[in-house]
């Protein structure tokens, strides 16, 4: 008998022909019939829907909200305490290194802070904010699923369920009902595109899927769309771009530490591993993370090293798929930062060199919707 969980919707994924696959301890859908390349340009040209239940979301509540920002600013290098109420954020959780210990968005609501964190992490994450925060509660909301509908077509897809998404800008969330059923929802994602997730309790989340299902634009997309649309709009994985031993400096996640964070910020400091963080920023650090695009048909797969064009190791993939929006291989790479102004690089697949060329990212062109 497996031991893998299952989300809520898991009976549901199998009578739509999902192909399962382990993911981070789940038996999730990586595909449906019509396949990862048809799942992944529906996405950039209609709407798909993901389960994303295996994600960890915890509620930390509070009858001040204002002291409990103040709290978790001693964790993150967020600005939580000038998030309006119903605006989410992303950002880090960091160890005393200033490796990356998790990515997560956070969500300011009138009673707490609302945290969606990575599958692999749920565990970690929540030790590290218990030791943290030793006399505050954290609740794990394991009866609650979370649903992603990304795609140009996802605001239409509300607005005919009733939603109004007109003054719904990315990154704000509210509590909205589709059916009778009540659903915490943020105009976010992790695909590049327009789109929401939302949060809904497991009892209520296949009549929610079915309801979204029936609009003409949506089809439903597993793991493998998702994978390589995050990867076209530049966006990092944890375990590939980021892990323990990277820091945001060494991810190119500068962006990541709020102004407010920074040197000559209004709070500058205060969190963990702040110093390093804030000295990495201003003087660089031993990595940096770049795009490529590869020369030809071969996918180069993550932890490929690559070489300078005078044999020189300069770095390693760490995520690679092949692009369908692009037609063509493209790759994530962390590189030395000695070698971060070249162009070219050289990576050994099957005794053939191949030729990688950098190039900016995002690779597609990021379609959130900011009014």
């Amino acid at each position: 008998m497996s031991d893998l969980q299952q989300t809520a919707l898991h009976s549901w994924h199998v009578n739509l022909g999902a192909k399962m696959v382990e993911f981070a301890g789940f038996d999730m859908p990586v595909q449906y019939p019509a396949g990862v390349l048809a799942e992944h340009l529906h996405t950039r040209e209609q709407a798909s829907l993901f389960d994303v239940s295996h994600m960890g979301q915890f509620f930390i509540p509070s009858s001040d909200v204002d002291g409990l920002a103040q709290k978790l600013e001693s964790i993150f290098p967020a600005n939580l305490i000038d998030l309006a109420v119903n605006k989410q954020t992303y950002t880090l959780l960091l160890n005393d290194t200033g490796g990356v210990v998790d990515d997560l968005m956070i969500a300011r609501k009138d009673n707490g802070f609302l945290l969606v964190v990575n599958a692999s992490r749920k565990t970690v994450d929540f030790d590290y904010l218990s030791r943290r925060l030793d006399d505050q509660d954290i609740i794990v909301m394991d009866d609650y699923s979370l649903l992603a509908l990304q795609g140009p077509k996802a605001a239409t897809v509300l607005e005919g369920l009733g939603v109004p998404t007109s003054d719904w800008h990315f990154m704000h969330g509210r509590e909205i009902i589709i059916d009778g059923v009540n659903i915490w929802v943020t105009r976010s994602g992790y695909t590049g595109e327009d789109g929401f997730e939302l949060s809904v309790a497991n009892d209520s989340v296949e009549k929610l899927a079915d309801c979204l299902l029936n609009h003409d634009a949506v089809q439903p997309a597993g793991l493998g769309a998702r994978d390589s649309l995050r990867l076209e709009a530049g966006l990092c994985l944890w375990g590939h771009e980021i892990d323990e031993e990277v820091s945001p400096v060494d991810a190119s996640l500068n962006w990541a530490i709020s102004p407010a964070r920074r040197k000559g910020g209004k709070r500058e400091g205060g969190y963990i591993a702040d110093t390093l963080i804030l000295d990495q920023m201003e003087t660089g650090s031993d990595y940096k993370r770049i795009g490529l695009c590869v020369d030809g048909r071969a996918i180069v797969r993550a932890n490929t090293i690559l070489y300078t064009q005078d044999g020189h190791q300069a770095g390693r993939v760490t995520s690679g798929t092949f692009s369908p929006s692009l037609k063509r291989p493209i790759a994530m790479a962390k590189i030395h930062n000695q070698y971060a102004d070249l162009t070219t690089f050289v990576a050994k697949i099957r005794n053939k060199d191949m030729l990688l060329s950098l190039t900016e990212m995002p690779f597609v062109k990021p379609n959130y919707y900011r009014g």
